[in-house]
């Protein structure tokens, strides 16, 4: 069992089980589970989650779980209200690490840590590129029924995609406000809202593949360029926005 060291690579070298063998904790077959108790894996001096199923870990340090992080590598910070009163917060060097970790996935829905989460902010500290194209994350079943994405401070960050989805929700409630998002996201309808807050720039596309969905915007936020959906309800603000700025409703099948 690992109790300290710094790794270059972790790895199951000739595993040939498949990844429902590595999420069965009592096997201990997943690289989580050769950590010594009360021991965590460190990742540019922040704590990381290393999934079940994944079958290799760079550079990564193994110190004792309580050891503080240093955050100032971090890119994104979850902020979490459990149901019962109680707040965790998060740290993760890469946007697309912290999509990861709220990615639909068989593992994440046997997770039973997000049934806990009341709210949940997503918190961008710094400009950043999304590397890859984002999953969807888990829907409200799982997740919290209220997300919120923004900017820490008062400044908007800019988050940029290359082509790509930057967010995914999963017919959550959304709120977006004081930041810069340069590409697309997906929003899952399902009567859920989808809510853009002042200081909002940036947004090249809203896709809605399903479900009903609403899209309000605020005073103070950029309407986006398109908003291509199957079945939309634009509220009075909306319509009124429309008449003053540029934009392209595109009602068309999407798929994701």
């Amino acid at each position: 069992m690992l109790s300290g060291g710094e790794y270059g690579e972790i790895a199951l070298s000739n595993f040939g089980k498949n990844d429902d063998s590595l999420l069965d904790k009592t096997q201990g077959y997943a690289i989580a589970d050769t950590l010594e108790e009360g021991y965590a894996f460190y990742s540019a001096g922040i704590k990381t989650d290393i999934s079940r199923t994944d079958r290799s870990q760079g550079s990564v340090k193994v110190l004792r779980a309580d050891m503080p992080e240093d955050t100032s590598q971090a890119v994104v910070k979850f902020q979490i209200e459990k149901n019962s009163g109680e707040t965790k917060t998060m740290y993760f060097l890469t946007w697309d690490a912290a999509m990861f970790y709220l990615e639909e996935s068989k593992e994440h829905q046997k997770n039973e840590e997000y049934k806990l989460w009341k709210k949940l902010e997503i918190l961008l500290l710094k400009d950043t590129i999304a590397g890859k194209s984002i999953n969807k994350m888990l829907d409200k079943v799982y997740l919290p029924a209220e997300i919120t994405l923004r900017s820490e401070g008062d400044e908007p960050h800019t988050l940029t995609g290359k082509g790509n989805y930057l967010f995914m929700t999963g017919r959550q409630d959304v709120t977006i406000e004081n930041i810069n998002v340069v590409g697309n996201i997906s929003f899952p309808g399902d009567t859920a809202v989808l809510r853009l807050g002042e200081g909002v720039a940036g947004l090249e596309n809203v896709t809605v593949p399903s479900g009903k969905a609403e899209i309000v915007i605020e005073k103070g936020a950029e309407i986006p360029k398109t908003v291509s959906y199957t079945h939309l309800t634009l509220p009075t603000i909306y319509s009124v926005y429309i008449s003053v700025a540029p934009v392209s409703l595109k009602k068309k099948q999407v798929s994701t």
